[in-house]
């Protein structure tokens, strides 16, 4: 049986705000969305992350 494909929740762009992950625009899933931390894996790598959701909130306009 064919091994399924991991699907972006959602693609954001960072700037140096996730040193672990890079810059570029990303595909992440999400893992949890608290009120003040937002936590994510990168759907390429499977690292993961955590901007404050104030800048998850900006990088993510709408696409949720």
């Amino acid at each position: 049986m064919a091994k399924r494909k991991r699907r972006s929740d959602v693609r954001i762009r960072l700037e140096d705000q996730c040193p672990r992950i890079g810059s570029g625009e990303r595909g992440v899933q999400i893992i949890a969305l608290g009120p003040k931390w937002a936590r994510f894996r990168e759907t390429a790598t499977g690292r993961t992350g955590k901007l404050p959701r104030r800048e998850w909130d900006k990088r993510t306009e709408g696409r949720i």
